[in-house]
């Protein structure tokens, strides 16, 4: 590319500049916010009828399988390839990765 050309072309506006209007702040929180509230009513109403110490613990069990598969698999592995891993290890970061459900 020449210099003439490339100082021509418009650089784009970073995604996540720092600068939030209310509406995106408003947005972004009540996506965070109300599905941590409604687990949390949610759990003490349904306790001991379909709720239970276990269902907890393997809700707690998948959710840091899956989050490990996309961050140390998907992310650091397949994408950046931050470290070598053996056959069976590759295999058990997608599968794992796969369980987070994220359409990839």
């Amino acid at each position: 590319m020449t210099a003439s050309l490339k100082a021509a072309r418009p650089t784009p506006k970073p995604v996540l500049d720092g600068k939030q209007t209310i509406p995106e702040l408003i947005t972004i929180r009540t996506f965070l916010i109300v599905p941590f509230l409604a687990l949390t009513a949610a759990v003490p109403v349904f306790w001991g009828w379909g709720v239970s110490w276990l269902d907890l613990t393997l809700g707690g069990a998948f959710f840091v399988v899956s989050t490990l598969g996309i961050t140390v698999g998907y992310h650091r592995y397949f994408t950046h390839g931050s470290f070598r891993a053996k056959r069976v290890l590759r295999i058990a970061l997608a599968i794992a990765g796969g369980l987070a459900a994220q359409g990839r």
